[in-house]
């Protein structure tokens, strides 16, 4: 009885290491995160062919779809092909508000030159 019982303890630990790993591996992919009361529109930028130095801007319109007022809205990216910066940092919208954002994107003298992909990432 003893060995059985060694035999499920052993399958119960392997089975919560597993769910720990795949529960760790999935939240920390790198892909944005959906808030389920903010929406933004479009939740892609293009950012067409850029030059170094160059700079491009875009605009995103953020609604909250919840039901009751946001926390200041931050921005991350893991881009690093320059410097992104946006005008609604600390910003907050009420219940279904909208708000109308600018995204900018300096491209850095040094970044490679090529395609490049990143992500936004705005929670509030």
């Amino acid at each position: 009885m003893a060995k059985n019982t060694a035999t499920y303890t052993l399958i119960i630990i392997a089975a919560l290491i597993f769910t720990f790993i795949f529960l760790h591996a999935t939240t920390t992919r790198n892909t944005a995160k959906i808030e389920t009361t903010l929406q933004a529109e479009p939740n892609t930028l293009e950012w067409g062919t850029l030059q170094h130095g160059e700079t491009a801007t875009r605009t995103v319109t953020l609604t909250n779809t919840g039901a009751e007022p946001t926390n200041p809205l931050t921005m991350t990216h893991n881009a690093t092909v320059g410097t992104v910066q946006w005008d609604a940092e600390g910003k907050t919208l009420l219940p279904l508000a909208s708000l109308t954002c600018t995204i900018s994107l300096m491209v850095a003298s040094s970044a490679p030159t090529g395609p490049f992909n990143f992500t936004i990432t705005i929670t509030g």
